[in-house]
């Protein structure tokens, strides 16, 4: 089924910070498990299905629910979503977590949790932090944080660590800077860091944390997963502004005919985004 939605031409700018691309109609996306291909296709793709554009517009106060059916089973316990890569986690990890980059609605890389970066030599790029950030729990993002997540990928013991060139190397080099070298060229390095979900050092130290829910810096705080069903509600501290919706449910249905049949979807829209 096309999820797809008619998009703006371009990815609206909000003074010096860019809206996320879930933001301008793009639902969480459907990612290839070969590394090189999933990265370089993600580009050229958007790495995202589509939503309608006002299901996650930002403005006002969050209200109202949207729940979206899934033929495809969950691969993680939500709690800790680098461990999984199904659909359904990416979807759910696009929400909770955020990136340092991400992809606007042409397949173009722009930024997220980092504000800036740049490229020297063809495989050593140099991010700038947002500031003031934080996670769902009230603590500030820091580029320990940041040097964590990327490292605990490189150590290939997670089903996400895919993404991450082996040899990656990332260097804090000051409060709010950090340098990440690969040794593959900048056009995969930089697609993978619009992949890599941010996570706090203190849980990736303490993997015991990850019991008391994913926690993330995302437009949505992970509620809940029970039985058959994965419960987010509004980050309305989001720095990217607020969502409109409020609750969203991510509901597994097992069986296909009654997967069709499902009236759930999002604003008026039944199976806005199918797994």
């Amino acid at each position: 089924m096309n999820c797809r939605q008619e998009q703006p031409s371009r990815l609206p700018a909000r003074g010096n910070r860019y809206e996320p691309y879930f933001w301008r109609g793009r639902a969480p996306g459907c990612y290839s498990l070969s590394r090189r291909n999933f990265l370089v296709g993600a580009a050229s793709t958007g790495a995202a299905s589509v939503l309608p554009l006002r299901a996650f517009a930002q403005g006002g106060t969050p209200a109202g629910s949207v729940v979206f059916g899934n033929a495809e089973p969950p691969t993680s316990n939500y709690w800790d979503l680098a461990a999984g890569f199904g659909l359904v986690d990416e979807q759910v990890a696009s929400l909770v977590h955020d990136a340092l980059l991400t992809f606007d609605e042409n397949g173009a890389i722009v930024p997220g949790l980092a504000t800036d970066y740049t490229i020297e030599n063809g495989k050593v790029v140099r991010l700038t932090l947002r500031e003031g950030v934080t996670f769902h729990d009230g603590s500030l993002l820091t580029a320990e944080d940041v040097k964590a997540s990327i490292d605990r990928l490189g150590e290939g013991k997670l089903a996400q660590s895919m993404v991450v060139t082996p040899g990656i190397g990332v260097t804090i080099i000051s409060p709010t800077e950090i340098e990440v070298v690969s040794l593959e060229d900048f056009g995969v390095i930089l697609s993978a860091l619009a992949f890599i979900k941010i996570l706090p050092k203190a849980n990736i130290d303490n993997p015991d944390a990850f019991n008391n829910g994913a926690l993330g810096t995302g437009p949505y705080k992970f509620v809940s997963y029970s039985g058959n069903d994965v419960v987010l509600v509004a980050n309305e501290d989001y720095w990217g502004g607020a969502p409109n919706i409020k609750n969203v449910t991510f509901r597994y249905i097992e069986d296909a005919q009654a997967h069709q049949r499902s009236p759930v979807g999002a604003g008026g829209y039944p199976h806005a985004c199918l797994g």
